[in-house]
């Protein structure tokens, strides 16, 4: 085997370069407009709402994105919960081990090529002069040498395989609720495909033959298809709405808990009427509003406000990956 030296690395890199080029040019673009932005938005934070931030206040957040949206993210609540039950120390622990990476070789490089690449001279290496760094392959060999050195290969490879695990999780849920919903809506259109063929193929072989008699095979193709996919898009809808009442039974409980809680935070409510409500009062506020939660949903199709839907856009990204990874 070769041995691994600047030579043979500068002819690996040498294939990446056009990639590198455009990742690179990409970074110089949006980094400062991201850099701009972050700052704005911090500051805006400290000054005017993190006085207001509470856990509790959190909570009501995500209490009421459950109680009012849930329905709209079906695939990322059943993933969200497959990893609280069975991955999530796992995923906390290999993120913190990749995170602690980071650090180290962030550290490493401002230690070893600090003075060749801090160009505005503030002691730190940020990610648009290593983007400018890695546009020679000088700076690509020396940079990852240093990162040879300093990172734990061992820690990496234990990350990246809790991860590995993590998302098998995710896919094997994915793919078994697909499964599922493709499974019973084949089903029940067998069934309604016998139904179909019994009273509605003779009239539609008869309207087929008016146009061409050659056409009246095509019959029971088209009543397979339309009995399946009807079927099937039934039971889509079914999970939807199953998810919808799950999600508004959730919300409304998290609702009810903090909104209490931050009644007695405030003073208005003492701990001992509190602790009273949580028997009797809290209950009833659950049904309440899960029951409220679930008919708005269902009374508005399922739809966003475009507001919402650009605040929670992240979230809607995300189950639209999730959604391409149960068909592929």
């Amino acid at each position: 085997m070769d041995k691994l030296n600047s030579k043979n690395l500068s002819k690996a890199v040498g294939a990446m370069a056009p990639v590198l080029e455009k990742l690179v040019g990409c970074v110089q673009k949006v980094m400062p407009t991201i850099e701009k932005y972050y700052s704005l938005a911090t500051k805006f934070y400290k000054d005017n709402l993190a006085e207001y931030h509470t856990a509790e206040l959190t909570e009501l957040c995500f209490g009421f994105t459950l109680l009012f949206l849930g329905g709209n993210f079906a695939l990322t609540l059943a993933c969200y919960t497959a990893i609280r039950m069975t991955g999530w120390d796992t995923l906390r622990s290999s993120c913190l081990a990749l995170y602690e990476s980071y650090l180290v070789s962030r550290q490493a490089i401002e230690k070893d090529l600090g003075a060749e690449l801090d160009e505005d001279g503030d002691g730190k290496v940020d990610i648009v002069e290593l983007a400018k760094a890695m546009r020679k392959q000088e700076n690509i060999n020396k940079l990852t040498f240093v990162l040879l050195k300093a990172l734990d290969p061992q820690k990496i490879i234990e990350a990246l395989k809790g991860l590995w695990i993590v998302l098998l999780s995710v896919v094997a849920t994915l793919r078994t609720q697909f499964a599922q919903q493709i499974t019973i809506g084949a089903n029940i259109g067998a069934v309604l495909q016998e139904s179909l063929e019994s009273f509605a193929e003779p009239q539609l072989i008869e309207i087929l033959e008016s146009y061409d008699k050659s056409y009246a095979k095509w019959s029971n193709f088209i009543i397979v298809c339309i009995s399946r996919v009807v079927c099937i898009s039934i039971c889509m809808m079914l999970t939807r709405i199953i998810t919808a009442y799950h999600s508004a039974l959730q919300g409304g409980k998290i609702i009810a808990r903090s909104g209490l809680d931050l009644l007695m935070r405030y003073g208005i409510m003492s701990p001992r009427d509190r602790e009273g409500y949580k028997k009797d009062v809290e209950p009833l506020l659950v049904i309440g509003l899960s029951v409220f939660g679930f008919l708005t949903q269902l009374q508005n199709g399922f739809r966003v406000h475009w507001a919402l839907y650009l605040f929670l856009y992240p979230v809607y990204w995300v189950e639209s990956v999730l959604g391409l990874l149960a068909i592929v």
